[in-house]
């Protein structure tokens, strides 16, 4: 939903942060609207609710669109990004920072190995990342 939001209603939100979410094949296929907007994703690579491999079913209007990492990259274009830095958070959680300008539509995204359909830090878990801490990091620069 995030994602749709962004792409529908790009002025009333500053930045987006998907959890274990993805854009639909409809928001995909319809993106042309667009502006860019910064953007954080965190996904677990077990998520079997929302595929990380963009095998989401299509019952519901959800499925459709490509692989998270397709998402990624798209947004990164799209926002200008022009370096990444990567960061190992723990054990099973690598972060991509898609740079461009101090202050401009960056693209962060947590992909965590071994995790599923679930709120990082909501409980105790092997994330190393607390989401609702880094989410408010990320909204409070915009």
């Amino acid at each position: 939903m995030s994602y749709t939001l962004a792409c529908e209603a790009h002025d009333v939100f500053m930045a987006i942060a998907p959890v274990s979410g993805v854009m639909s094949g409809y928001t995909w296929e319809n993106r042309e609207e667009a502006e860019p907007v910064p953007v954080l994703h965190i996904h677990g690579t077990d998520d079997e609710t929302v595929p990380i491999d963009g095998s989401m079913s299509t019952a519901g209007g959800w499925g459709g669109a490509p692989k998270v990492d397709s998402i990624i990259s798209y947004w990164t274009t799209f926002n200008n990004c022009t370096t990444t830095d990567t960061a190992d958070i723990s054990a099973n959680t690598k972060a991509y920072y898609h740079r461009n300008e101090p202050g401009k539509n960056e693209v962060w995204y947590y992909k965590i190995n071994n995790y599923g359909h679930q709120w990082p830090g909501e409980y105790e878990d092997n994330s190393g990342i607390n989401a609702n801490k880094l989410i408010w990091k990320f909204f409070r620069q915009y």
